[in-house]
């Protein structure tokens, strides 16, 4: 009899165990998960805190830098539209920003050519599309006659160009030549 209760309660401890070793896994993974978010959320800050006092400093400048983000990995291209001179409506968006909203262009981004439109408060966007928002304000963006412009991320960083104009900054791609 003794030995048949020995059995029994080793099953018990075996099975307990890994009730106990299933519940440590999945805390484990969940704690990850959410340290890895974090760390994230993190780097979209800063990015978002290296960005705006970038551009307020060299906006009372008539000085050109380099200025090079590093922004999360999966994250494709950094987008900016032009928000300079600060409070002038985006009445005329339809104008120079349509080709972000024609979905026969190269440049089709529904989702910026809206808010762009639309006066939300957000002049940079990442790609693919998150929900974190980023408002620099007095940036003059011009590319290829555009007062937009989308800058391709590579490795987790992007490389800009900045000229102070006295009251806020000209952004452009950095080109190493």
């Amino acid at each position: 009899m003794r030995k048949k209760s020995q059995v029994s309660g080793q099953v018990f401890v075996y099975v307990l165990s890994a009730i106990i070793f299933a519940f440590i896994m999945i805390y484990g993974y969940k704690a990850i998960s959410s340290f890895i978010d974090k760390g994230e959320d993190v780097k979209l800050i800063q990015l978002r805190t290296d960005l705006t006092k970038s551009i307020k400093k060299i906006s009372t400048s008539s000085d050109v830098r380099k200025l090079e983000l590093l922004v999360p990995s999966r994250f494709d291209q950094l987008c900016l539209i032009n928000s300079y001179p600060l409070g002038v409506k985006n009445a005329d968006a339809v104008d120079y920003g349509s080709d972000l909203g024609d979905s026969s262009s190269g440049y089709y981004n529904p989702l910026i050519y809206n808010s762009w439109k639309d006066e939300v408060q957000q002049d940079a966007f990442l790609v693919p599309h998150t929900d974190f928002q980023i408002y620099i304000g007095n940036m003059q963006i011009e590319e290829s006659g555009h007062k937009w412009a989308c800058f391709t991320i590579v490795n987790g960083r992007v490389n800009l160009r900045l000229e102070g104009l006295g009251d806020g900054a000209r952004v452009s791609a950095w080109s190493a030549a």
